[in-house]
């Protein structure tokens, strides 16, 4: 679909969750466990702001959950030159627009949202 393409996860964890691949006592600089439970709570917060955004604008645009989905990852990434990016991540076609704090930073007036978004 051309046009604004909005990347997410709709499950726990990431496909290259540190459970799955047998790291779930490994621990960050922060000490918390890597089992993307707290993580994906924040991340899940940034992707229902975003689209409670675009839907409240009515923002056409294509999900893509990347949860069930190996290569629309490696698309993402490959998008961005960054092998290591995570969710949420917004593009209008194949160019990439930004991250979730990037987003947040257009959505202070109407014109910054349409910019960011280039509609």
């Amino acid at each position: 679909m051309a046009g604004l393409q909005y990347y997410m996860s709709s499950v726990t964890g990431s496909l290259e969750s540190p459970s799955r691949a047998g790291l779930a006592n490994a621990r960050t600089p922060d000490s918390s466990l890597l089992t993307g439970r707290p993580r994906h709570t924040q991340i899940r917060k940034k992707q229902q702001k975003i689209e409670m955004i675009l839907e409240g604008h009515k923002i056409p645009h294509e999900t893509i959950d990347i949860s069930s989905n190996r290569e629309a990852l490696k698309e993402m990434r490959e998008k961005m030159g960054d092998d290591k990016a995570t969710v949420p991540q917004l593009f209008n076609q194949d160019q990439w627009l930004g991250s979730f704090e990037d987003f947040l930073d257009a959505i202070e007036d109407e014109d910054g949202l349409k910019t960011f978004l280039k509609l």
